[in-house]
């Protein structure tokens, strides 16, 4: 399981090409492993007040407001 963030500075572009895309369907089974997270840690903030991983913050439950990152956990592979 990784852990990724993801952020764009448009001031600071980088060029790429995109060489291919890809498009596939989830199977249900699929859909249910990546849409479950576990809360495993009673600690909600860390001493610096950011989201526990884990806790009933973690971002990878998705942002709380329009100021917080989303975080992806690539969890599975297709």
């Amino acid at each position: 399981m990784s852990l990724c963030c993801f952020t764009m500075n448009i001031a600071h572009s980088l060029p790429s090409t995109v060489t291919s895309v890809g498009f596939s369907f989830l199977t249900s089974q699929d859909i249910r492993r990546i849409s479950v997270k576990q809360i495993v840690n009673s600690v909600l903030l860390d001493d610096l007040n950011r989201p526990s991983i884990g806790g009933l913050y973690d971002p990878a439950l998705g942002p709380s407001d329009r100021s917080d990152m989303w975080v992806h956990e690539k969890n599975f592979e297709h």
